[in-house]
Parts: C-alpha cells; structure tokens; sequence
C-alpha cells in the first residue's frame, strides 16, 4: 500500500478500534475476535457511514483515534492553516527537537474528521483530558450567554485566545477506553440524544435483556455528556462542563485573561 493508504488505528493500552469498508452485519465476519466470548469491554462507540457526497474509501473510514463524528468541518479550511501556522512555535521540553517529526499536526489532505482527531490527540497527548481537549475546540456559545458560570465562561475566554473553534454543523461521539461522550458543536444543527438506562437480565439466557428502565435521557448540546470511568460502580451522565468547573477553580482562567490585556466586562 502507498503512504497515503497507511494509517495505524491505534497504539493505546485502553481501545481497540475496528475499521473497515463493510456494511455493519459484516462486522462480525470480518473481524473474528468479536464473537470470542472472552471479548468484554464496558464501552463501545459504533459508527455507520454511509456515503452521500463522496465515494467510499479507507481514508475516510471511521471511528478515528478518539472520536467519531457526523457532519462537516465547516471551517477546516481555517482549521489547518492555523495549526500548520503553530508547527514552527511548538515546543517540548521532552520531545526535544524530535517534535518536528510529529509535522503536520493535523492531517492536510485526508477528512475534516481525521484533521479534528488528530487536533484532539495533539492536546491530550499534550497533558489536555479528552473533555478539555473537546470543550477547547468544539466550544459553546459562551460569549453571550449571560447565565454562565463565570469560571466557566473564563475558560472558553481564555482558550479562545490560543484555538479559534471548529465549527460544524458537527455531531462528535468519543472516547478514550475510559470514558465516552458525545458533543454537538455551538450551532446545534445536528441531531443527537443519549438515553441512559438500568437493564434486568433472564440469567437462564444471559443475553436476551428481559426490560429495560430509562433513567435519564437528553441532548448533549454544546457540553459533552460524559458517563463515569470504566469500572465505576455510578451510574449516571455528567456534563463535560461541570467538570471544567473543578479544573477552572484549580486554574485562574479569569485572572490569566484579565492580565492578558483581552477581558471582557462579562468576565470580570
């Protein structure tokens, strides 16, 4: 295969990412370890694409590294001029000058989904949490919603200043292998829900679920609902706001942006 043709899924600890030009039923088929019982995972992130406006190709083949998305980049054009513009500032104080063999950041000639994966990976890898990294790229329509926390509203104010948002219409579902969320971008234009529920299971046939009780279900929105780490006996969604909070009362955003000189009345 070309260089263009080569593409490494994932070297994580954490996930397993299954790709593949097929249809959904052929899964299993074509990837034989999904019908090993001694397979188990307590998340699992599926995504179908069908194609409409291109052809299909294994370039475009979602998920991605951490996320799977449905919609368009609107901006991307925008998007990598502006990383391709940071390549030459970037430092790091344990890569060294090895860092210039991680140019481009960002793929410049694949998806906007794959340019957007590897944004997200370019800041977890660089100490971001996924959440972060998402609510830093994907932000909600902070600067006039006068309701918002004001930690909350100094955290987007602040990494405004060092990410311009990629705006969609976008409809992001990700995950780590820990967690696993979901994030509409600020416009709101694609359609997304999560219901969270409680099964009860016929242990004579372990796999038929008997009834299923709806705990909670809504619209991610702008913030990304997030469900707890793997392994974790809650049960429940959290909002990826909620905990910027805790991170955004650990670090003085606000502070930083009023001494930057870029403060705005709202965030005083």
């Amino acid at each position: 295969p070309s260089a263009k043709e080569f593409y490494i899924s994932s070297l994580s600890s954490h996930s397993l990412i299954y790709k593949g030009l097929l249809l959904p039923h052929q899964m299993t088929g074509y990837y034989a370890d999904l019908n090993d019982p001694a397979v188990d995972s307590a998340i699992a992130l599926v995504h179908q694409r069908f194609s409409t406006n291109t052809f299909p190709s294994w370039p475009l083949a979602h998920p991605y590294r951490y996320l799977a998305h449905n919609g368009e980049i609107n901006t991307i054009n925008g998007n990598r001029n502006w990383m391709r513009a940071r390549e030459a500032g970037l430092t790091s104080s344990v890569l060294g000058e090895d860092i210039k063999k991680l140019v481009p950041f960002v793929n410049r000639e694949g998806s906007d989904s794959a340019s957007l994966d590897n944004a997200v990976e370019l800041l977890v890898q660089g100490g971001k949490s996924l959440a972060e990294a998402l609510m830093i790229l994907i932000p909600e329509a902070w600067s006039g919603n006068e309701l918002m926390e004001p930690q909350r509203r100094a955290f987007y104010e602040y990494h405004a200043c060092l990410m311009e948002p990629w705006d969609g219409p976008a409809a992001v579902a990700f995950s780590d292998g820990v967690q696993v969320g979901a994030v509409l971008d600020r416009n709101g234009l694609r359609p997304a829900r999560y219901t969270i529920t409680v099964y009860t299971i016929d242990h004579r046939m372990a796999a038929q679920v008997m009834w299923a009780s709806i705990r909670r279900r809504g619209t991610p929105r702008a913030t990304a609902a997030t469900v707890p780490p793997s392994g974790d006996s809650r049960s429940g969604v959290s909002s990826v706001g909620s905990r910027s909070r805790t991170r955004s009362s650990r670090v003085p955003f606000g502070r930083s942006v009023i001494s930057s000189g870029v403060s705005t009345s709202r965030s005083k």
